[in-house]
């Protein structure tokens, strides 16, 4: 078995729109680099799975179409065979033509992409050598629920007004806070990691390019790293839809009088920053994880088996919207990915649908290719909130999911898995 590591930074333009947070926020320069990162695995049998990973919101269907006809050009690997994906960070110019905000794409960032992801799988493929791999679990990921509930007496005041739901931190909420990794070990001794953890990449908030916490992860493996011989880490999120980074401060008073019931009801905030102080302290802290984390075992990939299935979600107005499923089966270890913003709790229900044990051998990725949109479940759906209705201008719905939603993808994955 073989596999290969490429990253190559993607150029910015000056005085550049941010998409992920208001569409008014204009660059003022690098906080920190995007990257566009590639891993590439070959099986005995010399099939090939690509990854690529960029320091995006969203890709966007075009960029993944136009990046996909290049790899089959040169190499022959069909798209089912090939995982593009976002890492989500809110701090980079718009790709995706998908998420209406409201921000004109850029058509010369555009290309610096489409060229940045070419070069990098370009490298992986290249660089590709005899490796072993490993399994890590990684515990207490420090990812924090963020759909609070509005206390009735709140939703009195401005701000709250008629919001059932809000972005806040819900330590009441079971959380996903697991993680898992693979590092690939090459016969030339150095390595890198691939990583699947679920938290929404808005620690930063300021008006400069920013990766986001995945970026300053990478950043302390290789400065922790003994030996020098870490080559990256190829971040891919998972189904964080209603997932932030545990990142947060205490209700402050105030001399307004609803700063009163906030800190009784609320009590915290996302401690979200325009300075790298809570990047750098979140990157080293998961660094540090990772790498005093636990060796599951080694593995054998004998043989990659892939599955492309798309099907019709309904909406509450009748009509449907096609979900796209990538299935990667390396044999001991699974990827389920799906082109949108699940909620973190369709892991536990794929993991129970499943009857799975080992949680670390199942990867659950989201945000490939284009967006449909939040993917929310029964009990989301139940609540309301930002991710089931006031989401849906940003990705053209003009209406809300149908609660069948959660069955029907459950069932497909039961589906695959039996077809296996």
């Amino acid at each position: 078995m073989k596999s290969g590591f490429g990253k190559v930074r993607i150029n910015v333009i000056k005085k550049i729109k941010l998409t992920g947070i208001e569409n008014n926020r204009i660059s003022e320069g690098v906080l920190d680099p995007l990257y566009a990162r590639s891993i590439v695995i070959e099986d005995k049998n010399k099939n090939i799975i690509i990854f690529l990973s960029l320091d995006l919101l969203f890709v966007g269907k075009k960029l993944s179409k136009v990046i996909k006809e290049e790899i089959f050009k040169k190499y022959k690997t069909h798209s089912s065979n090939i995982l593009i994906k976002a890492t989500h960070t809110h701090s980079a110019p718009k790709t995706c033509e998908q998420f209406i905000d409201g921000i004109d794409i850029e058509n010369k960032f555009f290309k610096y992409v489409e060229k940045s992801s070419i070069s990098a799988v370009n490298k992986a493929i290249k660089n590709k050598k005899k490796c072993k791999i490993e399994l890590y679990d990684i515990p207490n990921f420090p990812a924090v629920n963020r759909r609070l509930i509005v206390p009735k007496i709140l939703r009195l005041y401005p701000g709250y007004y008629k919001k059932k739901c809000i972005n806040r931190p819900n330590r009441k909420r079971v959380s996903d806070t697991s993680c898992r990794a693979i590092k690939f070990c090459l016969s030339d001794n150095s390595y890198f990691w691939l990583l699947n953890a679920t938290a929404h990449c808005t620690v930063y908030n300021g008006n400069k390019i920013s990766s986001d916490y995945p970026g300053y992860i990478e950043k302390y493996l290789l400065k922790l790293s003994p030996k020098n011989n870490c080559k990256g880490l190829l971040f891919l999120q998972g189904w964080a839809g209603d997932q932030n980074c545990d990142v947060t401060k205490k209700v402050k008073l105030r001399k307004n009088p609803i700063s009163f019931l906030e800190k009784f009801f609320i009590k915290e905030l996302f401690n979200r920053s325009s300075s790298q102080s809570n990047l750098n302290e979140i990157g080293k802290s998961i660094a540090e994880k990772i790498l005093r984390s636990h060796k599951v075992k080694n593995l054998i990939i004998n043989k990659i088996v892939t599955k492309h299935i798309k099907i019709n979600l309904p909406l509450e107005n009748k009509m449907s919207v096609s979900l796209s499923i990538k299935y990667f089966n390396f044999g001991e270890i699974k990827f389920y990915i799906i082109n949108g913003e699940p909620l973190s709790n369709y892991r536990e229900l794929l993991l129970n649908a499943l009857q799975e044990t080992s949680k670390y051998n199942i990867f659950t990725v989201g945000y490939s290719d284009h967006p449909i949109g939040y993917i929310p479940d029964k009990q989301a759906l139940k609540e309301g909130g930002y991710e089931t209705d006031r989401s849906l201008k940003f990705f053209g719905l003009r209406s809300r999911f149908s609660k069948e939603i959660e069955y029907n993808i459950l069932k497909c994955f039961k589906n695959i898995e039996n077809k296996i």
